[in-house]
């Protein structure tokens, strides 16, 4: 007696090529694939989620949970995203996760959805994650170029005035002071002009380093172009104080910087204005610094 036609036979063999197709597509992929139960265990996970774990094959996986494999903070974000899929049947795509790979953090971009039974009720969740490490370190990248002056990775001009509204609104809300200090170096261009850009470049680069370590993260600093800097800062309500660091802010910037058996000593001018006083608004507050610093660099060249 024949079971099998020769075409059933055929069709078997093609269902098991296809069969053996699937799985080394799922074994060489370098994507992240797995699949897991209602109770979040995996019943499935390739050898490339495994290999990043620790482990040889992703069979090893088999019966465990995130909270067994991943740092507790990555095992949260990853069981709440599954908790919509398998309670919702929500189907997530292009979802960014981070992760570590060889002790630093990665980012996957995943797609999860829900399996179901033949009744249509949830059984578990399918993942494919993809690595977009290198993507985002791009983006990061970029939008630190955005943000940042790359010379001195100060604020720009234009997160300065997006970072000071910020400030302004908090000043606002909570009814406190703020006070602008508007620096400028005093013949500078001498320096590009005797020494070369690359002298300039390295005064700039110094004095922003130490106005940075010598004011508090919350407040704005920023090179504003050129030779001009503009820190933003909440107020302690009183004058004594802002000259005080006025005359900080010169005393840092006019210590020694060597630059290739060269030393330069910096001065600068500095305006100072102050919210609410001079002004509601960034724009009104930059404009009276600038003047009050013109007129004290006025000064500085009538004295010479």
């Amino acid at each position: 007696m024949k079971f099998f036609d020769d075409q059933s036979f055929n069709n078997i063999e093609k269902l098991k090529e296809i069969e053996s197709l699937f799985f080394y597509l799922l074994k060489t992929t370098p994507d992240y694939i797995f699949i897991k139960d209602k109770e979040h265990k995996f019943l499935y996970a390739s050898d490339t989620i495994a290999k990043n774990c620790g482990f040889e094959k992703g069979s090893q996986l088999a019966g465990k949970t995130d909270f067994e494999i991943f740092p507790e903070e990555f095992a949260k974000i990853y069981y709440e995203e599954e908790k919509k899929v398998l309670e919702e049947g929500k189907h997530l795509t292009e979802r960014e996760e981070p992760y570590l790979k060889d002790g630093k953090i990665g980012y996957v971009s995943t797609s999860k959805r829900p399996i179901f039974d033949k009744d249509g009720n949830i059984i578990g969740v399918f993942a494919i994650c993809r690595d977009i490490t290198k993507r985002k370190k791009l983006e990061e990248g970029l939008q630190r170029h955005a943000d940042f002056d790359t010379l001195t990775k100060l604020y720009n001009r234009r997160m300065f005035f997006e970072q000071s509204k910020k400030l302004l609104e908090l000043c606002k809300r909570e009814c406190k002071e703020a006070v602008l200090y508007f620096i400028d170096l005093d013949d500078f261009k001498n320096i590009n002009d005797n020494y070369g850009h690359d002298a300039g470049d390295e005064v700039l680069k110094v004095i922003a380093n130490r106005l940075k370590e010598n004011f508090r993260a919350s407040d704005v600093i920023s090179r504003f172009g050129g030779d001009e800097f503009l820190i933003f800062t909440i107020s302690q309500n009183e004058e004594q104080v802002h000259e005080t660091i006025k005359k900080e802010i010169k005393q840092l910037i006019s210590k020694r910087i060597e630059f290739k058996n060269e030393s330069f000593f910096v001065k600068c001018s500095i305006g100072i204005s102050l919210f609410p006083e001079d002004g509601k608004d960034i724009e009104k507050l930059i404009s009276i610094a600038d003047l009050r610093m013109y007129e004290e660099k006025k000064i500085h060249h009538s004295i010479r």
